[in-house]
């Protein structure tokens, strides 16, 4: 399953959960099956523009709407490590060079804090 698909679908999830939605309802409002949108909300389907024109009007947003991932976490769809740090690179790849490099430092102070509190045995 791919990880757009799934992130696809938990933004789809969200917003239908927002606006006080089932799935029946929202297949309802979109002239879609309500076990298509099941398969779409578990990352199954691999979706038309169609269909996401569809969406977006049964869940009244405009289509850009549904491809906002900003507010959703890779950490919610899995523990995954390589899943996490894919995540972590997503967030700072638009960044300026001299924001990277604060994060960078960052990273390493964090890091080695961790590492000081281990040696404690926190």
């Amino acid at each position: 399953m791919s990880e757009f698909l799934e992130l696809f679908g938990s933004k789809i999830r969200e917003i239908r959960k927002a606006k006080g939605l089932t799935q029946e309802e929202l297949a309802e409002r979109c002239g879609l099956q309500n076990t298509y949108i099941g398969g779409i909300e578990r990352g199954e389907r691999n979706i038309s523009l169609q269909s996401v024109d569809k969406l977006a009007e049964g869940l009244e947003v405009i289509p850009f709407e549904l491809f906002k991932f900003d507010d959703l976490s890779l950490y919610n769809l899995s523990n995954d490590k390589s899943k996490m740090i894919t995540e972590q690179l997503r967030l700072i790849g638009s960044r300026s060079e001299e924001e990277v490099i604060f994060i960078q430092r960052m990273i390493k102070e964090i890091l080695s804090l961790l590492d000081s509190q281990k040696k404690e045995g926190c």
